[in-house]
């Protein structure tokens, strides 16, 4: 609610609509992800048969927005400061995909409800796939903290301070 009311500061250099244009393009692509997203039986509005492609799609797309941010400001150093960022968050989604092939090799189906479904049994939390890929499971978290820049993965924001300390 803060942000909500709080004071809109324009650069004075700034391109209004894109500057605008920018923070709803990511909102609404973080939201557009949810349209493949099973949250119960029956529970989808889109049950496509490519859903991790699709949220992939989706999440990829936010890019633009980041670098939509940096162009609007009309300099070149919130620019390559939204270059950078873009580039990381794209890295980290290139090993967030390959963690997630091993799902889609478990499931041979990449529709979210049918790799939902292919968790069901008998024996409730040892049927889940977190079991057998452990690991993956470790790296996917490592990959989902640093794709959030929060620390340890926040060099980005850091770097001028570590810089100035030398």
């Amino acid at each position: 609610m803060k942000y909500v009311f709080k004071e809109i500061v324009i650069p004075a250099g700034a391109d209004k609509f894109v500057f605008f244009l920018a923070p709803f393009l990511s909102m609404v692509l973080a939201l557009f992800a949810f349209v493949a997203i099973p949250f119960d039986e029956g529970w989808v509005m889109a049950n496509i048969n490519v859903g991790i492609l699709f949220i992939f799609a989706a999440s990829s797309l936010e890019v633009y927005g980041v670098i939509m941010g940096g162009w609007a400001s009309n300099s070149k150093y919130p620019f390559l400061s939204a270059i950078r960022a873009a580039a990381q968050m794209i890295s980290y989604e290139v090993s967030l995909g390959l963690i997630i092939i091993g799902i889609i090799i478990s499931t041979g189906s990449m529709n979210l409800t049918a790799i939902v479904e292919a968790q069901r049994g008998d024996y409730g939390l040892l049927n889940w796939y977190f079991l057998p890929h452990f690991p993956m499971v470790i790296l996917f978290f490592i990959s989902a903290l640093a794709e959030t820049n929060r620390p340890p993965f926040d060099l980005a924001e850091a770097g001028p301070s570590w810089l100035q300390a030398s």
